[in-house]
């Protein structure tokens, strides 16, 4: 038998009639919507900027740290323990992370290490490729010299490393993978191309600021990365943190391409690479971690950015991004909730750890708030302190202190 329909009868009297918006009001009301999520993959990357200060200025730093009181962390009803790095003093992970500027300042950065005398940390993070894809650092390595990549005063990262260690710490490296505009521009078979021609690909309109990305598929883009992540630990890093370590924004379209994607989806690319570079990492003493911010996780899965849920990509180690300003209007899902999250630096903390917990198997490194943030919120040593009891409680060990360049760091790490 044909299959029936119903029919829907209008419920407007007859010689009544309903008026159609205007074409102009809907011409206007499709380009509000186009404005908003326009608005809205430009404030991203801002955002994202200033959470990890990419391209930003030195923090005035202001350490009253105390002596650390040597307790370990307490029983956890969580069976995964981080596991302490390799050739790491004291073994397990207590760093602080200082930026570009105050490197730079040989005075300023000597002054930053003695007053983290007696704090109880043992490393310190510094950035060696930003996200424009310009090395900081001294590099041997062909590409970045022949594409101009090195800036002018580099910093010597060997010389930089024993001046760590004359003070009692570590290197760690951080760096940009696939957001890398010079890179990109330097070797158009590096770079995600438009359409598969000659063009590369950009993530926006160059008149809005459009950049071009390297391509996780191309061998040659990966082998950039590796070599620059294997000279760090050459020259004393014992581990490296990759931040942009994703596809591109805006680039599930057909206008960008691959090229031979050797069959792998996105999430298989970038795990496979990381797991690689984990292992190639090891053999140099070093470690590999991969930067991801929290609310990545508890966001809807990414199909464009990670192809699928963030933390599929994880290899053995990530940095966690728990700072609250991430979640700066609280937080509502079936399984995470946050209130008021700058204001409570241990419960949002609390909250983070134990709901990642449940998705990955990775070992979590925490970077934590460090200090004041930029809207003027100011955080006591005593909110500082309580995220360390925090960490310790559900048997995290190892983390990052951070904080915004405009900011003071204010720890008291054991006090």
């Amino acid at each position: 038998m044909p299959k029936g329909y119903k029919i829907r009868r209008s419920k407007t009297p007859r010689g009544v009639y309903k008026a159609r918006p205007h074409p102009l009001f809907i011409m206007l009301m499709v380009a509000v919507v186009s404005c908003l999520v326009y608005l809205g993959f430009l404030i991203y990357h801002p955002i994202h900027n200033m959470i990890m200060n990419w391209g930003s200025h030195s923090p005035s730093v202001d350490f009253p740290f105390t002596q650390p009181d040597d307790a370990e962390p307490a029983p956890s009803d969580i069976d995964q323990i981080t596991a302490p790095a390799q050739g790491l003093r004291g073994g397990t992970l207590r760093a602080i992370y200082a930026p570009p500027a105050l490197v730079a300042d040989t005075a300023e950065f000597n002054s930053f290490l003695e007053s983290l005398s007696g704090s109880g940390l043992n490393a310190v993070m510094v950035d060696i490729k930003d996200r424009n894809g310009q090395v900081l650092y001294t590099s041997r390595n062909s590409n970045a010299n022949y594409w101009e990549a090195v800036i002018p005063g580099a910093i010597d990262l060997s010389a930089l490393n024993r001046q760590l260690e004359e003070h009692g710490f570590s290197l760690i490296v951080r760096m940009s993978a696939f957001r890398d505009e010079i890179a990109a521009r330097g070797n158009i078979d590096f770079a995600v191309s438009f359409r598969a021609t000659e063009t590369m690909w950009l993530d926006n309109f160059p008149n809005m600021g459009g950049r071009p990305w390297l391509n996780p598929h191309s061998e040659g883009a990966r082998q950039y990365i590796t070599d620059l992540a294997l000279e760090a630990a050459e020259l004393g890093a014992v581990m490296i943190v990759l931040d942009d370590f994703q596809f591109p924004p805006n680039s599930l379209t057909g206008d960008a391409h691959f090229g031979d994607t050797g069959g792998l989806t996105r999430a298989a690319r970038l795990k496979d690479f990381a797991d690689e570079l984990t292992v190639t990492l090891a053999g140099q003493g070093a470690r590999l971690a991969i930067y991801m911010p929290a609310i990545a996780i508890a966001s809807e899965p990414n199909e464009t950015l990670h192809g699928g849920p963030a933390e599929n990509i994880f290899s053995e180690y990530t940095v966690l991004g728990a700072l609250p300003y991430q979640f700066p209007f609280g937080f509502a899902g079936e399984e995470l909730s946050l209130q008021n999250p700058l204001e409570d630096l241990d419960y949002t903390l609390g909250q983070i750890i134990p709901f990642v917990r449940t998705r990955t198997q990775s070992n979590i490194i925490a970077l934590l708030q460090g200090g004041s943030l930029p809207g003027g919120v100011q955080y006591t040593h005593e909110q500082i302190r309580a995220q360390i009891d925090t960490l310790s409680r559900l048997g995290v060990r190892e983390f990052i202190f951070y904080a915004p360049y405009v900011g003071h760091y204010q720890v008291a790490v054991y006090g």
